[in-house]
C-alpha cells in the first residue's frame, strides 16, 4: 500500500468517530494513479458487523442534483424551460398558497434555491409531525401539501440563496406531470440505468437494491424513520462505486448534459459558505493552513453526513458517508487534498 492509500485509511479510521458507527470513503485521483475504497468502524451501532466499503446508505440531499440533471435533461429536449414558471404545472390555488410571489418563481429560482420558500424538511415542525410515527410511508403529493400549510415564505423570488428542500419537491412533482412518469422511473431511465448504477434506489419507491447501513441523528437511528419523507430532495439511497461513476458521467465526460448545459448548471449564487448553481454545490477545499493546495469541488453533501465531490483540476471524485447527521466533514476533504498534493 502507498503513501497516499495509508493517508486515506486514517483518514477514514477517524471518520468514523469515537461514537461511531463509521464511515464509508472513496477516493478516485487518476493524476496520482489513486483508486481507493475503503470503510472503518460498524454497520449499526452496537453491532459486532463491521461496515463495508461496498455498503448502500442514505445520500439525503444529494438527491438534488439526480433530480437537477433530469429536469436540465428535459431542458435539453425541450419538455421543459429554466424560465417556465409555477402556474404553468399546478392549480391557482396552490399556486397561490406557495408564495405571496409565487407567480414570480421559474424553475430557475427552485433549482438554485432563490425562490424565497420555506426549507420543511429540518424545520422543528416537521420534525414533530414525522416523530409522530416515524415508520410511515409519505406519499409525494402529501409531503408538498404538508409544506406548503406548514411554513411561510422566508424570503422575496430571487432574493438570494436560501435553502428549501419544499423547491425540490415542487421539482419532482413538476417532473411527473410533465412527463407522465414517476420521479423514480425518470431518474433511473435517464441517470441510472444508463451509467449502470445497479445499487441506487429510491426509498419507500423502489425495493432495495443494496445493503442499508445504519445513520444517526443524536441517538436515534435513522432507519427508524421511513425513507420517503424527502422524495426528490433527498430520497435515495446509493454505494461510493455508483456515485463515482455518476460524478464521472455528469462533470468529466458530459454523458448526461452537454457542454453547455453543465455550464449553465454551474452559474452559481453564494450561499453562507460556498456558492450553488442549478442542483450543484461549488465550494474551495486547501489542506490546513496551506491555502496554496486549494482546490474547486463540484457535488453535493447530505443531511445523514454523506457526500460526493468531483475535483475537475485532479479529475477525481471523494464519496462516502460517516453516517451521523449534521457533521462538519469539512476536515475530511481538506485532509484528502493534503494527501493528494503533498503525499510524495
Amino acid at each position: 500500500m502507498g503513501a497516499i492509500e495509508q493517508a486515506l485509511e486514517r483518514i477514514v479510521e477517524r471518520a468514523a468517530g469515537g461514537d461511531g458507527p463509521g464511515a464509508i470513503l472513496s477516493v478516485t485521483a487518476p493524476t496520482r494513479g489513486v483508486d481507493w475504497r475503503g470503510a472503518a468502524g460498524f454497520f449499526a451501532r452496537g453491532s459486532n458487523e463491521r461496515l463495508r466499503a461496498t455498503d448502500g446508505f442514505r445520500i439525503a440531499s444529494m438527491s438534488k442534483t439526480f433530480t437537477a440533471t433530469v429536469v436540465m435533461r428535459l431542458v435539453e429536449s425541450g419538455r421543459l424551460a429554466l424560465d417556465a414558471r409555477l402556474a404553468e404545472f399546478f392549480p391557482r390555488d396552490l399556486v397561490a398558497r406557495v408564495h405571496p410571489d409565487a407567480a414570480a418563481i421559474t424553475l430557475a429560482h427552485l433549482l438554485n434555491h432563490t425562490a424565497g420558500l420555506w426549507d420543511f424538511a429540518l424545520s422543528n415542525e416537521r420534525r414533530a409531525e414525522v416523530m409522530k410515527d416515524l415508520g410511515r410511508f409519505r406519499p409525494p403529493q402529501e409531503i408538498l401539501e404538508w409544506a406548503i400549510a406548514h411554513g411561510a415564505p422566508v424570503g422575496p423570488v430571487g432574493g438570494g440563496h436560501v435553502y428549501s428542500d419544499t423547491g425540490y419537491v415542487l421539482l419532482g412533482r413538476i417532473l411527473e406531470t410533465v412527463t407522465g412518469s414517476t420521479y423514480a422511473a425518470l431518474c433511473r431511465s435517464h441517470i441510472f440505468d444508463p451509467l449502470g448504477m445497479d445499487e441506487t434506489w429510491l426509498e419507500g419507491h423502489e425495493a432495495p437494491r443494496s445493503r442499508l447501513s445504519h445513520p444517526y441523528t443524536g441517538d436515534l437511528d435513522g432507519l427508524r424513520l421511513h425513507g420517503s419523507s424527502d422524495w426528490a430532495a433527498g430520497g435515495h439511497v446509493s454505494t461510493t462505486a455508483d456515485l463515482t461513476r455518476f460524478l464521472l458521467a455528469l462533470f468529466r465526460d458530459r454523458a448526461l448534459v452537454s457542454d453547455a448545459t453543465l455550464d449553465r448548471m454551474l452559474v452559481s449564487v453564494k450561499t453562507p459558505l460556498h456558492r450553488y448553481g442549478l442542483g450543484v454545490g461549488i465550494r474551495r477545499e486547501a489542506a490546513e493552513g496551506k491555502p496554496d493546495t486549494a482546490q474547486t469541488f463540484w457535488g453535493h453533501s447530505g443531511y445523514w453526513g454523506s457526500f460526493m465531490l468531483y475535483a475537475p483540476a485532479l479529475r477525481g471524485t471523494i464519496t462516502g458517508t460517516v453516517n451521523r447527521a449534521e457533521q462538519d466533514n469539512r476536515w475530511i476533504f481538506s485532509a484528502i487534498v493534503e494527501c493528494l498534493t503533498e503525499t510524495a
